[in-house]
């Protein structure tokens, strides 16, 4: 009985809370958040040291032939990211073991699986790979790839 007195109480206080409840938007924090990890990162120093001079500035072209700089396409990332039912895998709670450790209650799994999850779409072994491919190759379509996804 306790829990379901906790469960009406969390659900009142989501539905009386809500408009404060947007801490990470898809609009406009979770690109924010990209682009100043980004900022902080190394992404633009290694895409230099590659041969790409603008670094994050670089354009890189999908597949569609839609051009955007990278850090333009770090940013959409974590905008595409909450599209779905994606960022029910975003989380790890350390002090559980990794097959507990996700937000369970809407059935996610923990983000350190999820991401090594090879069924999963942009997956961290597709990431390794194209990033191998385009080390491998040279070829501006594979970096781009690295990048972009697919």
């Amino acid at each position: 009985m306790k829990v379901i007195n906790r469960i009406i109480i969390a659900v009142f206080i989501f539905l009386l809370c809500k408009p404060s409840c947007y801490g990470y938007d898809d609009e406009n924090v979770h690109p924010a958040i990209n682009e100043n990890a980004a900022n902080q990162s190394t992404v633009d120093t290694v895409l230099k040291q590659l041969g790409y001079i603008d670094g994050l500035k670089q354009g890189f072209k999908k597949s569609e032939g839609i051009t955007k700089e990278a850090l333009g396409w770090i940013k959409k990332g974590g905008k595409d990211e909450d599209q779905t039912i994606r960022p029910l895998n975003h989380f790890h709670d350390p002090s559980k073991p990794w097959e507990s450790a996700g937000f369970l209650t809407y059935g996610g799994m923990s983000s350190l699986l999820w991401a090594q999850d090879p069924v999963q779409e942009y997956s961290w072994l597709d990431a390794r790979l194209a990033y191998l491919e385009a080390l491998e190759t040279k070829e501006k379509a594979k970096f781009a790839k690295t990048i972009v996804g697919h």
